[in-house]
């Protein structure tokens, strides 16, 4: 594993998660409605 790759995998992974952190607040917005 490159450091490049690396970098790639990290970037992956931080927007996943945003991704599913952004799913569970518009879920949680919609419930608090």
């Amino acid at each position: 594993m490159r450091k490049q790759n690396k970098t790639a995998y990290m970037r992956a992974t931080l927007r996943s998660l945003l991704e599913a952190m952004w799913g569970l607040g518009e879920k949680t917005a919609r419930a608090a409605e």
